[in-house]
């Protein structure tokens, strides 16, 4: 088990962190939190649950 903030204390992942910072920034993300669906659709900051649910409704019915 890693010892508490030994993660964090290191840049053991930091080159993993960067890519997936680089790769959600070209998709489009902005804020948090951001849903991707399907590699294809961006709902991005908070959303009330009625509107999550009538975006992933849309998302459903175009396939």
């Amino acid at each position: 088990m890693p010892v508490p903030g030994a993660i964090q204390d290191s840049d053991r992942y930091a080159d993993v962190v960067r890519e997936d910072e680089a790769r959600y920034q070209q998709a489009g993300v902005s804020a948090v939190p951001a849903y991707i669906v399907n590699e294809q659709y961006l709902i991005s900051g908070a959303q009330e649950p009625d509107a999550l649910v009538r975006a992933f409704r849309e998302i459903a019915s175009e396939h």
